[in-house]
């Protein structure tokens, strides 16, 4: 019985070392966004702002989606992005 406990356990840690060297495998080292983008992203979401407040609607849409480009994970962004 000890022995058949033993097996149980390895398998379950053999399992789960598997299941880890997986994930870090199918992670997309190419979809980072670096410090330096999300600034970047800020910058241009703020000049954005400054080209909606002069009736620019134009210049403001493509800046917000160039602001998404670069950091497709800020919430303001993407919220005004998609509205």
């Amino acid at each position: 019985m000890k022995y058949l406990s033993q097996i149980a356990l390895l398998s379950v840690l053999m399992t789960v070392v598997i299941s880890l060297s997986a994930a870090s495998v199918i992670k997309d080292p190419g979809n980072t966004i670096t410090e330096q983008d999300k600034r970047k992203a800020e910058y241009v979401y703020l000049q954005a702002q400054a080209y909606k407040a002069q009736d620019s609607i134009a210049a403001y849409y493509d800046l917000v989606k160039y602001a998404y480009e670069l950091d497709s994970t800020n919430t303001a962004i993407a919220f005004y992005y998609g509205y």
